[in-house]
């Protein structure tokens, strides 16, 4: 069993959210869920912290024992902690010091940016030291946990059961590649760089360093995803800990979100529907959107574009392939005659990870420079937004996390009326 670890400072609510986590089935099936006391919670920032003290060269005990967060998989922790306040400023700190200071797993910040929000940019706050920002609301969405997609379900949201055990495989990369050029090893070509939006160039890499020439290393001693200024990594463990979370979200979210170098399955599919192996029907094209490559054979002719696979997948979350090389290859009918390629009937909508008629969509766009700054998301006023909303409502005193009605759009503007 995997472990998760709820940090929370009020006692209701992290015990509420105990019962409900572990009322969802897939979670039940692969975690022990459990939460720190008020005591614990102040000995273990006590005991991280003095190994952040020590890893900058002062002497300080504590740096021997094991921490609670060196055995959990994955970390809950609350953005507010106010009554935490003299042990941990809040959630964000919580998810530093458990990165760059413990053998903790995967990290989930809650309610930093509201208990059930939508983030209408599709990049998940790329300079948050948690790998995932969640509303509290949204825990227990049963999509969150499995394959599942019923009511909101978000595309960029991660299958957590799956990401977490990968992550473990991308420190594990990392402790054999401390020193590889993180272009190179992604198989990235330099061309790709033109594409890349100026600030994740510079997220990735600070303001000392070449594109080209960024290492796993250079990311967390130099970069803004990286270590601040004055701490110093303890050892090679924590480099490529903080290396593999720290680029996997870069990775997902200012690289993949763009669609324009890499891109996953239901925005491939909208651009070359010839790659469907049946009707572009709207159940046919759902199965699309789907976290594993053994689910898309049945769907998807896999084999046409099989040397286009991305060459790390554990490192995303999600099947994805190189567009920059896929838009070259001729062979795919669309690519060669792109006017005579099928319109397909229905859009990709990222807040329910379906295919939706086009008068059931409404337009999101991007601010990130890419050509493909379009996307969609489920018109609500729509006839079919109404009907496909009524299947999830809250009832009284209860949000029902794949309600659409309660979530929040933000920021408000990116959707076009």
């Amino acid at each position: 069993m995997l472990r998760l670890t709820i940090c929370d400072d009020e006692r209701r609510r992290r015990e509420r959210l105990k019962s409900d986590l572990e009322s969802v089935a897939s979670i039940r099936s692969s975690f022990e869920v459990s939460y720190m006391l008020p005591g614990a919670f102040r000995d273990e920032m006590q005991l991280l912290r003095a190994r952040r003290r020590e890893a900058r060269g002062r002497k300080s005990p504590g740096g021997e024992r094991q921490s609670v967060f060196d055995s959990t998989d994955l970390l809950l922790v609350d953005f507010d902690l106010m009554e935490y306040a003299s042990y941990a400023a809040d959630g964000e700190g919580v998810a530093y010091l458990a990165r760059c200071y413990s053998r903790c797993g995967y990290v989930i910040e809650i309610n930093e940016f509201g208990g059930n929000t939508f983030d209408l940019t599709l990049e998940d706050h790329p300079r948050s030291f948690a790998d995932l920002n969640l509303g509290g609301d949204q825990l227990t969405n049963p999509g969150l946990w499995s394959a599942q997609s019923r009511g909101y379900r978000p595309w960029m949201w991660p299958n957590l059961s799956k990401v977490v055990a990968d992550f473990r495989k991308c420190v594990a990369d990392v402790l054999e590649n401390p020193n590889a050029k993180i272009l190179e090893f992604f198989q990235l070509e330099k061309s790709d760089l033109s594409s890349f939006s100026r600030p994740a160039i510079e997220l990735l890499l600070g303001t000392r360093s070449l594109p080209e020439k960024a290492t796993f290393a250079s990311v967390v001693k130099t970069s803004e995803l990286g270590l601040l200024r004055s701490d110093r990594p303890m050892n090679d463990e924590t480099i490529a800990a903080v290396a593999a979370a720290r680029v996997a979200k870069w990775l997902g979210t200012a690289v993949l979100a763009r669609q324009d170098v890499l891109v996953d399955a239901p925005h491939l599919v909208d651009r070359l529907p010839s790659l469907m192996k049946g009707d572009l029907t709207r159940s046919e094209l759902d199965k699309c959107a789907a976290f594993d490559e053994a689910s898309l054979s049945d769907v998807l002719r896999l084999n046409s574009i099989k040397q286009y696979k991305f060459a790390r997948p554990h490192w995303l979350s999600r099947p994805t392939w190189y567009w920059s090389r896929i838009r070259r290859d001729e062979t795919i009918s669309e690519i060669k005659s792109p006017f005579d390629a099928a319109t397909l009937k229905y859009r990709f909508c990222e807040d329910v990870s379906r295919f939706l008629p086009v008068d059931a969509c409404r337009e999101v766009i991007l601010e990130s420079g890419t050509p493909y700054r379009t996307r969609y998301v489920l018109d609500q006023r729509s006839d079919f937004g109404r009907q496909f909303t009524l299947r999830f409502l809250s009832k009284p005193g209860r949000i029902d996390p794949r309600d659409l009605t309660k979530v929040d759009y933000q920021p408000a503007y990116r959707v076009l009326a």
